[in-house]
């Protein structure tokens, strides 16, 4: 049931999602979702305070700082 419940809400969202941009809202909709991610989505802070807690040097928290080593590379690239 929980997993039903995720997907239908999950394509409820993106449905209004997509009626804002047919009305011209586009903009104003990502500002909220740029502000609201910040809420939902907080697994990178979470993890940062759990290694600065541990005593983790700044130079580790950053290399270990992306899901994966490609990641890592393209973040590197991307500087």
């Amino acid at each position: 049931m929980l997993n039903s419940f995720g997907t239908n809400t999950w394509s409820l969202l993106a449905a209004g999602y997509q009626i804002g941009v047919y009305l011209g809202m586009k903009t104003e909709l990502e500002g909220y979702l740029d502000m609201g991610y910040e809420y939902v989505c907080t697994c990178l802070v979470d993890a940062q305070g759990l290694q600065e807690s541990l005593g983790q040097s700044p130079e580790s928290i950053e290399a270990f700082s992306t899901c994966s080593e490609g990641g890592s590379n393209e973040k590197i690239a991307a500087e």
